[in-house]
């Protein structure tokens, strides 16, 4: 029996039907179940909310409740071979809480403080001191960073007889007919993209302290100029992205100023939206997408979208083919598609353990039991990797067949046992719900060496947005993101390579004008070497 409005009953004049009073009793059972799971999940909502705000926001486990969680399992897994004992490493002496000794990579400057002659007579029976030695005290000095005017003056000559002019040659300057050198556009544009500083801060504080006015509309100005020197840089690092047989790809949210540039608008409505403060604007969700290339191709490129929308992964990607390591995004399932041709894909998915994992650890508020044992399950899967992380691809794909793939067989039918009396809206039915939905591509891992079992490199990869959010808050335009995701990535990519990106890109700034198209590679932080230059003499 189907209603469509409440029924409302008179519980001292019940019906002596008894197929209705039946059919009553169904849908009073059905809409029972629906509140029961609707209220079960507005539970965990609300858990979940508390714990965001109040509770610890980390997801460690001591290594108490680790070992408990193991002996959950321990009996499910007792055909399974046993992991490898590895020799315990000694105990890290720990050291004393004395004062720190400074760093050796710091510059050394040494200040001698000599005893006056005056007092090398002893006050008591007036013979000459002996030298016994010396003692050193060390401490860690600041000298502040200091703004410079470089004069760069070249020469002319001439020749008396055939009027030949013949002058010095200046080195190349990045942005045409602007003060700034290489130098202070590269300490603009880390302060802002590495360090999180946004450039009214920098302009207000570092800058008016060393005496240098100058206001946040021109330091975005040059921002911008220098994105366009930049441009071939940026899409170098694609390129080389690309090559990878294997990427990671994670995007975050970020603010803009909803000023599209191809909205089309009134100039009424425009110079109405200009005269707008900033708080008055409407602020739309973009997105910035991070790529991070194979250990061959050790570069991460920054993507920016106007939307999420699944079109620009797959505008990034192109015809590239490969695996691609990422979350359970559903604008990716259209690029895992199979080509109508050959019926195959040319992207596989390789899904990520630790969004399962962190589902299970949310679960933990409504029903730890089971949460806590599909935790152990989960650490199964890492304590292998932690054996096989120092192994070659090749070995470490036959280590996870052994140790990996019974466990991933257990846990299946763990999963697919409890899916059947779980509520599906609950925290721990939607745990299991995402891990069986993506059980493809998380197992998949398990069956190729150069595969990891989680996307933390790209989630780790996004911390630089985040922190940057935090003090600048929006992009002023698309413009702006795409400068962002510019920036972004050949911050990321020196950070990578383990270069200093400022040195990086006051030497590329410099010279970037210059340099051949033909090899704009070699300037790549993976591939880079820093250039000596030296004046040199041209006809005028």
């Amino acid at each position: 029996m189907e209603t469509t409005e409440p029924i409302s009953l008179d519980v001292e004049h019940l019906p002596d039907d008894t197929a209705f009073l039946k059919a009553l009793i169904v849908d009073l059972v059905a809409a029972l179940k629906d509140n029961q799971v609707h209220i079960e999940k507005l539970r965990h909502q609300l858990y979940d909310v508390v714990r965001r705000h109040y509770g610890r926001k980390s997801e460690t486990l001591t290594s108490g409740q680790q070992e408990l969680f193991r002996q959950l399992i321990d009996e499910q897994l007792a055909q399974i071979p046993e992991l490898p004992v590895t020799p315990k490493a000694e105990p890290k002496v720990r050291k004393g809480h004395g004062r720190r000794k400074p760093s050796k990579t710091l510059p050394k400057k040494v200040e001698r403080y000599p005893l006056p002659e005056s007092q090398k007579i002893c006050n008591c029976c007036h013979e000459p001191l002996k030298w016994v030695g010396e003692e050193t005290r060390s401490l860690v000095d600041y000298v502040p960073a200091s703004l410079r005017v470089r004069e760069q003056i070249r020469e002319k000559w001439a020749c008396g007889k055939c009027e030949r002019i013949v002058s010095s040659e200046l080195p190349d300057q990045p942005i045409q007919r602007c003060m700034a050198g290489e130098g202070l556009l590269a300490n603009v544009i880390v302060s802002k993209y590495s360090d999180g500083l946004p450039l009214n801060r920098l302009a207000a504080g570092p800058y008016r302290r060393e005496g240098f006015e100058v206001s946040s509309s021109t330091m975005c100005g040059w921002v911008a100029q220098s994105a366009e020197l930049l441009a071939p840089l940026g899409a170098s690092l694609k390129e080389n992205v690309l090559q990878s047989e294997t990427l990671h790809a994670d995007d975050t949210p970020v603010p803009v100023l909803d000023i599209l540039e191809n909205k089309k608008r009134t100039t009424e409505e425009k110079e109405a939206e200009a005269e707008e403060p900033p708080g008055k604007r409407k602020i739309r969700k973009s997105r910035l997408w991070a790529w991070l290339g194979d250990k061959d191709h050790p570069h991460t490129v920054f993507d920016y979208a106007p939307d999420w929308s699944q079109k620009w992964p797959q505008d990034f990607l192109g015809k590239w083919s490969g695996f691609l390591q990422a979350d359970g995004y559903k604008g990716y399932d259209a690029i895992y598609g199979k080509d109508p041709v050959t019926l195959k894909s040319r992207v596989l998915e390789a899904a990520c353990w630790s969004h399962v994992r962190r589902k299970f650890y949310d679960a933990r508020t409504t029903d730890k039991a089971h949460a806590n044992e599909g935790l152990a399950f989960i650490g199964r899967l890492y304590d292998v990797e932690s054996l096989a992380v120092n192994l070659d691809a090749e070995a470490r794909r036959k280590f996870r067949q052994k140790h990996s793939k019974p466990v991933l067989n257990v846990f299946k039918k763990w999963l697919d046992a409890l899916a059947l009396v779980t509520l599906p809206k609950s925290g721990l039915g939607e745990a299991i719900g995402y891990a069986l939905r993506q059980w493809t591509a998380l197992r998949r891992y398990a069956y190729y060496g150069h595969l990891a079992i989680d996307n933390n490199a790209a989630e780790n990869a996004l911390r630089c947005v985040a922190v940057g959010r935090k003090a600048w808050l929006f992009c002023g335009s698309d413009a702006g993101g795409r400068h962002a995701a510019l920036f972004y990535s050949i911050v990321a990519s020196c950070k990578r390579n383990k270069v200093d990106p400022f040195i990086y890109l006051r030497d590329v700034l410099g010279r970037i004008a210059s340099h051949p198209a033909s090899k704009i590679r070699d300037l790549l932080p993976a591939y880079w070497t820093p250039k000596q230059t030296t004046p040199a003499l041209t006809s005028a």
